[in-house]
């Protein structure tokens, strides 16, 4: 595994957070970001009164934290079974016929026999960005697996 570059972290930089911090009255969002390398990024994220987050969709992972006034958010997730996905492959440590091969030997531990398609997660997703009244809610898209019913 590769180190980071050392300017990648920066400790709490007090002048990017005093900027934050005086422009909080300001009708603009701003950002500033401590940590910003391949495999992550950190930072907070200002966002004024009645303003919305104007971010588009995209592929990253994020965390929220309110720690000033209040937000009202919904927050989901879905948590897949075995499905073939380039997660498999970017590992590195099976090339992709022994990565597909692995999931294939999982699929007796799934209730309906099989792994699962990205487009089946993908309407789990799609169902999140519709469903405007479900919040808190962990949707398990996995063949059954969480059942414990296998087919062996």
């Amino acid at each position: 595994m590769t180190q980071p570059e050392t300017n990648t972290w920066q400790l709490c930089d007090i002048n990017k957070l005093a900027a934050l911090q005086s422009g909080k009255n300001s009708a603009t969002p701003q950002f500033t970001e401590f940590l910003n390398v391949d495999s992550m990024h950190c930072g907070l994220y200002f966002l004024p009164k009645g303003s919305k987050d104007m971010q588009s969709l995209h592929d990253e992972d994020e965390m929220y934290y309110v720690f000033q006034g209040s937000a009202k958010m919904r927050v989901n997730c879905v948590a897949p079974g075995a499905v073939f996905t380039e997660i498999n492959q970017r590992s590195g440590k099976l090339s992709d016929d022994e990565a597909y091969e692995r999931l294939q030997n999982m699929k007796d531990l799934h209730a309906l026999g099989r792994i699962g398609e990205v487009e089946e997660v993908a309407e789990a997703i799609a169902y999140f960005l519709s469903a405007q009244w479900t919040t808190g809610t962990i949707l398990e898209v996995d063949g059954g697996m969480s059942l414990g019913i296998t087919q062996g």
